[in-house]
């Protein structure tokens, strides 16, 4: 089971998924644009997704919980992961 959190604050939708705490052992990959409107920061460890922090992005919650609990390497769909317009259930 992952842990999750959500809040709303400042017109804002926070999102916290698993463990979305940066460490120099993991890599952040960002999602959309703050600019945008809707943010991610997606922590992978060893080329898995551990975590996620996400600000109006709040309905990938399920999607990134189910790739954090499949625990596959994602390491060669970064560019994927990045991108806004990728649907996180088809990973």
């Amino acid at each position: 089971m992952v842990s999750f959190y959500t809040t709303q604050g400042m017109g804002l939708a926070i999102a916290f998924v698993g463990n979305a705490r940066v460490t120099p052992d993991r890599e952040a990959i960002t999602r959309g644009t703050p600019e945008a409107g809707s943010y991610g920061r997606l922590i992978l460890h060893k080329g898995k997704l551990v975590g996620a922090t996400l600000l109006n992005l709040t309905r990938e919650m399920g999607a990134l919980a189910k790739i954090i609990e499949g625990g596959a390497d994602l390491s060669a769909k970064k560019s994927l992961l990045s991108d806004i317009r990728t649907d996180l259930t088809m990973i």
